[in-house]
């Protein structure tokens, strides 16, 4: 999976929602964006293992909000 900065990824076991903070070299960094101070750091090969882009994320947030 490729990921930048900014991105929203959704935790397949949990379904929570994580925002993309920091890349650095093959190390991603996640905060949750519903819970405060909840973060996951791991290796970036391991992420399409526990999940999954949100394509449009905040395109539907946008427009639900209309």
């Amino acid at each position: 999976m490729k990921t930048a900065m900014g991105d929203i990824l959704k935790s397949k076991s949990t379904g929570e929602l994580y925002k993309v903070k920091k890349i650095k070299m093959q190390t991603v960094l996640l905060e949750a964006e519903s819970i405060p101070n909840k973060v996951w750091l791991g290796n970036k090969e391991c992420l399409e293992i526990l999940y999954d882009k949100v394509e449009n994320q905040r395109k539907q947030e946008l427009n639900s909000a209309v």
